[in-house]
């Protein structure tokens, strides 16, 4: 148990440094970031429907739908390559929905800390509210400026990061203090 406890704070923390670097980079450089983000997507979606259309000439168990999933996501691949700035609005409202849920599962463990007694309680509720209203204002922003919404997307991340990498912390503590106490 102990060991599953120590792998699922790991991969938290690595998470969390991803998070907040993806973050900064999105605050520090917005116009260049949501651009290469998009063409990344849009090269991924691309291949893999090369992929799917190839899997499915050369496979003798493969089926029509694979051959349709395959060409429509080379077409939607194509599209976010030519046209990257259109699908950076959606990846605002993407983050701003993972921002959105991590803010609700801070509130959360903020009050089964606080029914725990845990002292940090109150900065879980602090976090946690600041990443949902965050990720409100992030998915049903009137900001029309791409670039702001980048640079408050990348903001929210950094928070959403710190916040996963404190949760970490306290779990530690209390991994440590099960083993003691064992």
């Amino acid at each position: 148990m102990k060991n599953l406890l120590k792998r699922t704070t790991r991969s938290i923390t690595v998470w969390a440094v991803c998070t907040i670097l993806l973050g900064l980079i999105m605050a520090f450089w917005p116009e260049s970031s949501t651009r290469i983000i998009c063409i990344v997507l849009g090269w991924a979606m691309l291949l893999g429907g090369i992929a799917w259309t190839f899997y499915h000439f050369s496979s003798a168990n493969s089926t029509n739908s694979g051959f349709i999933l395959g060409v429509v996501a080379i077409a939607l691949g194509f599209w976010i390559v030519v046209h990257p700035t259109v699908v950076v609005q959606f990846i605002a409202v993407i983050f701003g929905i993972i921002l959105l849920v991590n803010g609700f599962v801070l509130l959360q463990d903020s009050l089964e800390l606080k029914q725990g007694n845990f002292a940090p309680w109150l900065l879980f509720l602090i976090l946690g509210l600041v990443c949902s209203v965050l990720g409100i204002f992030v998915i049903w922003s009137p900001i029309v400026s791409s670039k702001v919404m980048t640079i408050i997307s990348g903001i929210s991340l950094v928070i959403d990061g710190v916040s996963n990498i404190l949760f970490v912390l306290r779990a530690a503590h209390l991994i440590r203090d099960l083993s003691v106490d064992q």
